[in-house]
């Protein structure tokens, strides 16, 4: 998912009910990307925390649980509340 247009599109899709069973998986492909990839984008990083905050509206939220899904929205968060992103802090200190 190096390329901003296909993973704005994926991301966009992993936050559909249809893509329930991908969450887990799209979450870790998401903090490997922002471990790996130096550059982001604001459009990017708007879609990432949509889909954050979509997905910790779920029953069980997988951020709220231990392992890794946890850590890496968690990360996630973290990353985009140091790019300035407000509703990344509140989700991140809603899950402490």
């Amino acid at each position: 998912m190096a390329n901003d247009d296909f993973a704005y599109g994926a991301v966009r899709f992993f936050g559909e009910v249809a893509a329930a069973a991908f969450v887990h998986d799209a979450v870790g492909w998401l903090a490997d990307r922002e471990r790996f990839t130096a550059r982001s984008s604001k459009r990017l990083d708007s879609a990432v925390i949509e889909f954050l905050v979509t997905i910790s509206t779920r029953t069980p939220n997988p951020l709220r649980a231990t392992g890794a899904t946890a850590d890496n929205g968690r990360q996630l968060l973290a990353r985009l509340h140091g790019r300035g992103n407000a509703v990344a802090g509140q989700l991140l200190n809603s899950l402490t």
